[in-house]
């Protein structure tokens, strides 16, 4: 009730970004962040949030973007899980994954994936400096 109130109150005006636009994030970014929130979301409590993604390779073709990332844990025992009984849980997080960035994206994905464990990554200023898309940009720029 409040809220509806304050709304009104609230000038309109033209929208900052086009409808069809999901996020002012390079596309590198969007996909890592999607594929974390699949590993998130298919391992529910049995891996902590502490999953890193990195994007290897984001390659872009008329017809299709080739993506290849490592999903990074802090120990072996997440890396099982991640993994899953012959590759199945991966498996999950990739299709899940590659279903949405097609949505986002609007062309073919074809997304590969690799766990790894990187004991304290949390710790390396420089792996958590890879994860900001400001590097990512960065980065980009000096290719």
């Amino acid at each position: 009730m409040v809220l509806r109130k304050f709304i009104e109150y609230i000038p309109a005006g033209e929208p900052h970004f086009p409808v069809d636009q999901y996020t002012d994030q390079p596309e590198r970014f969007l996909a890592a962040e999607i594929v974390r929130e699949k590993a998130i979301e298919a391992t529910s409590q049995e891996v902590p949030h502490a999953v890193a993604v990195l994007v290897d390779s984001f390659e872009e073709t008329e017809k299709l973007i080739r993506i290849r990332a490592t999903i990074y844990v802090d120990r072996e025992g997440q890396k099982g899980i991640l993994i899953g009984k012959s590759g199945s849980t991966l498996k999950k997080i990739g299709t899940a994954a590659r279903k949405e960035l097609e949505t986002i994206l609007g062309t073919k994905i074809f997304l590969e994936l690799y766990v790894k464990v990187l004991k304290n990554w949390r710790e390396n200023p420089q792996i958590v400096r890879q994860l900001d898309w400001h590097w990512q940009l960065e980065r980009m720029a000096g290719e």
